[in-house]
């Protein structure tokens, strides 16, 4: 669904393992610390569901980092949007991979990562006049002022703690990614959220309800059973749920 690219030491991992609910120690967790970027795309899919995976892609900070090459070493229709991670600010490399994903027609969103970090030292070098609303505007704007410094034109930013997911910015992405995508792949996108608060669960519960009358019809018809109309009148005929499909379509 989403492949990410980033920095070495910017919170990739990290991210990538808790926007899909998976601890660090899991068996299928993206490995975190300073590790290499990957020479090719590195799928990470949900735990429970097959579809909805964010790929780990080559890092824009590694020597060889062309932009221009990007199309050749990803297949770009594979994908639905891209997130840029940086950890502290958002450099000449970031904006210009974006602009090369614009040119795609591909959309695409800035991650400053490890927000939480950024506030406990703020906290630590300011005790007397610390204020984390403050703080989180700063970081906002430095961001901001960076990407426009680069030609990017109303980025789409969000600040985001990997450890405190609930947090920050991380509802108004989510926001903004149901707003973008397509109906079918913005379902698949909620389901497979961590249960990180009240409001994703909330989220999760809408999608469903949503698609409860598409899927007990596409159920319906594929066990045979119809409801004739004629004029006024309405033969009921019995309705006989296909499972099989509830579930595979509840999944996908």
């Amino acid at each position: 669904i989403s492949p990410i690219t980033r920095e070495t030491g910017a919170g990739k991992s990290s991210f990538i393992n808790a926007i899909r609910g998976v601890g660090h120690e899991d068996e299928n967790a993206a490995a975190t610390g300073e590790i290499e970027t990957p020479e090719k795309p590195t799928p990470y899919p949900p735990p429970t569901y097959p579809k909805g995976t964010f790929w780990d892609m080559h890092g824009v900070e590694t020597p060889d980092f062309q932009p221009d090459q990007y199309p050749e070493i990803v297949n770009v229709d594979s994908y639905d949007f891209f997130i840029i991670i940086a950890s502290e600010r958002f450099k000449s490399s970031h904006a210009k991979l974006a602009r090369e994903i614009q040119e795609w027609g591909k959309k695409f969103y800035f991650v400053r990562s490890k927000v939480d970090a950024g506030l406990y030292n703020a906290k630590g070098q300011q005790p007397s006049t610390y204020k984390e609303e403050n703080i989180l505007e700063e970081m906002k704007e430095n961001c901001m002022q960076h990407l426009e410094g680069e030609g990017m034109t109303f980025p789409k930013l969000f600040l985001l703690s990997s450890f405190d997911l609930e947090k920050y910015d991380f509802h108004d992405l989510v926001d903004t990614l149901e707003r973008e995508l397509s109906s079918h792949k913005r379902h698949a996108f909620l389901l497979r959220l961590p249960n990180v608060s009240p409001q994703t669960l909330q989220k999760k519960k809408e999608a469903l309800k949503q698609q409860l009358w598409k899927l007990a019809l596409l159920s319906g018809i594929a066990s045979g059973d119809v409801a004739l109309m004629s004029g006024h009148h309405v033969k009921s005929l019995s309705l006989a749920f296909n499972v099989p499909i509830l579930l595979k379509h509840t999944c996908d």
